[in-house]
């Protein structure tokens, strides 16, 4: 209720509006006579994370159970794949402690309820396979995403991929200017020249 309320979206970040719904569009969420998991490709710092996020906040809730895992490449180096395993099953169950044992319980979960998961800053395809496992176990109308800066992982793991685009020109000025100038969309005169040579320098 008090996500309708005050729903955790995000807004004024220069381009995500036309990223998300491009990546709305692959991921078919009026379609719920299948599953659908969506790799979102690019560099480190292009933005995947942020997309991500953004289209997870704006429609998670259509589903039973949802769950973000950020980061998991460093995650799984911390506190291994086994805990992030557990921790997503807890957000999916909405339990704090989870018998991970009670194998019945958990596959008649994934069989009966739609579930969203977002799978963040994946770097090998193990990780994927622990914490996922086969499309066949999750109710039609289920959802993933899987965010990764390697190609070959998605060639098996993915129904389709999104590409994140570099910003343009006037999206690369308005996000520098956002942390360089207080929230500004554009630098005063006296620095638009250096704002120039930085924004061409990180070429979008």
């Amino acid at each position: 209720m008090l996500n309708d309320l005050s729903p955790c979206e995000i807004r004024g970040f220069p381009g995500i509006e036309s990223r998300s719904k491009e990546l709305e569009e692959l991921l078919k969420f009026d379609d719920a006579s299948c599953n659908r998991t969506i790799g979102v490709l690019g560099m480190a710092g292009i933005g995947k994370t942020t997309v991500a996020d953004s289209v997870y906040k704006r429609n998670h809730r259509l589903f039973d159970g949802y769950c973000f895992l950020e980061d998991i490449d460093n995650e799984s180096k911390r506190h291994g794949l086994h805990h992030l395993h557990e921790k997503l099953l807890c957000k999916l169950l909405d339990e704090e402690n989870l018998d991970v044992r009670a194998h019945g319980r958990l596959e008649d979960f994934l069989r009966n309820k739609k579930l969203f998961i977002v799978l963040d800053n994946v770097t090998e395809e193990n990780q994927i396979q622990v914490l996922i496992g086969q499309q066949e176990m999750y109710r039609k109308g289920s959802r993933i995403v899987i965010t990764t800066c390697d190609k070959k992982l998605l060639l098996k793991n993915a129904d389709a991929t999104y590409v994140v685009p570099r910003l343009n020109d006037r999206e690369s000025m308005e996000l520098f200017c956002l942390d360089a100038f207080s929230g500004n969309l554009y630098p005063t005169e006296e620095f638009m020249d250096l704002s120039n040579k930085f924004v061409y320098y990180a070429k979008g």
